[in-house]
């Protein structure tokens, strides 16, 4: 059995970010699960399709327990308001756009998250695991299309290692965190098995898809096929008409949840104050 090591840098030294709970709050260190779902959508994405053995090792990948996370303190960014154009709309606005009298352009407050870590390299400890010689140049291949983990200008890069042991970075800023079952200081989102088909089903790829090829064949085709086409919408979408929109995807969550908690960074802790006193004395010449 040997060690399984999944990296992320962050590119731009900076993790963009929410929590699931709060969306004003950053997310610290990334979830295990954010980092897995960031993999599967690489995988969607792959330009060779759903390659078998790729798929099979993201089944290996998703049924492996929590991690172990290192990764460094990381201040958060002082919190920024962001007013974004959203789709236009013919209402009444006092914003409008100069080519187009009369069509509004409302806006609407965004904030982004964002933590900035003393070490941008967030690293996914899984030790004593099985098989890994079977899948690492697999999970390597995921993870070298992941460029996001998080908003889309949360840019990283991902790579995969096997390790006889756990790396021992001995730096002031780094913590462990270890999973728990009692004493746990955070909570964060997992994958467990069979989260690449729910992931799959959620992104409603396949209807879409469809969607766009029977619109494309009924605005081409004439005559039977015509009928053959708008036939087969019929059945999966209703009535077909020109501004119907395809099937919108169900956003990706994960439902299953991991306390974790600090065992100790891997040098002594910072001590503040630890080179001047409590208190200023200040001396006055008499």
């Amino acid at each position: 059995m040997s060690t399984l090591i999944l990296s992320i840098e962050f590119i731009t030294g900076r993790c963009v970010a929410a929590t699931v709970s709060d969306r004003d709050e950053p997310e610290w260190p990334p979830h295990p699960g954010r980092v897995f779902m960031a993999m599967a959508a690489a995988y969607f994405e792959m330009d060779d399709g759903f390659d078998p053995s790729v798929l099979k090792a993201l089944q290996w990948f998703e049924s492996l327990p929590a991690p172990i996370i290192h990764a460094s303190e990381a201040p958060p960014r002082s919190d920024t308001k962001f007013y974004v154009p959203i789709n236009d709309k013919l209402v009444p606005n006092t914003s409008i756009l100069q080519s187009t009298p009369g069509l509004g352009r409302p806006k609407q407050e965004r904030t982004y998250p964002t933590v900035i870590p003393y070490e941008p390299v967030v690293r996914y400890v899984w030790r004593d695991v099985e098989n890994i010689e079977d899948h690492i140049d697999a999970i390597q291949t995921i993870c070298s299309q992941v460029i996001r983990v998080g908003q889309s200008s949360s840019l990283v890069q991902a790579w995969a290692s096997q390790s006889a042991a756990e790396p021992d970075l001995k730096s002031k800023s780094f913590n462990r965190w270890e999973p728990q079952s009692r004493g746990a200081e955070i909570h964060v989102r997992v994958a467990d098995e069979g989260e690449v088909e729910r992931l799959k089903i959620a992104c409603n790829a396949e209807k879409i898809d469809r969607f766009a090829a029977l619109k494309s064949d009924i605005e081409s085709l004439k005559g039977k096929p015509l009928a053959l086409a708008k036939a087969d919408f019929e059945k999966l979408f209703g009535t077909y008409k020109s501004s119907l929109r395809p099937p919108e995807p169900t956003p990706a969550t994960l439902g299953l949840w991991q306390g974790y908690a600090r065992s100790g960074p891997y040098a002594e802790s910072i001590i503040e104050n630890q080179n001047f006193d409590a208190e200023l004395l200040i001396l006055e010449k008499s």
